[in-house]
């Protein structure tokens, strides 16, 4: 299983992918702002983050993914329409989404 950064400023969002996460085997690190994630990230080196965009605006995520910087694998969740990822992100799923389909591109990116 993975070593996942779940990175999410509503907590009740947070706590639940977190859960769903765990359940599935992963070792799971959260954090609900983009200074806890970056320090996270450096301390826990996880294999891949999962990330709200909006922290709570786009900005926010935008500045994290530069953050991370290139070493990370980030999969985006956003409600917001994107042609394409963010520069930085891996992958982008369109929120809401289910539980399923965010353990798959877990899977896939692991």
């Amino acid at each position: 299983m993975a070593r996942v950064l779940v990175v999410e400023d509503d907590a009740q969002q947070l706590g639940m992918r977190c859960m769903v996460l765990r359940a599935a085997g992963h070792e799971v690190t959260a954090a609900q702002s983009p200074a806890a994630a970056i320090d996270s990230f450096r301390d826990h080196r996880p294999d891949i983050v999962v990330m709200d965009l909006r922290l709570p605006r786009i900005s926010d995520g935008e500045d994290l993914l530069r953050g991370l910087g290139p070493d990370a694998r980030v999969l985006v969740l956003t409600g917001a329409a994107l042609q394409t990822p963010p520069l930085g992100a891996a992958r982008v799923l369109k929120k809401p989404c289910s539980s399923q389909v965010l353990l798959r591109a877990i899977a896939e990116m692991a």
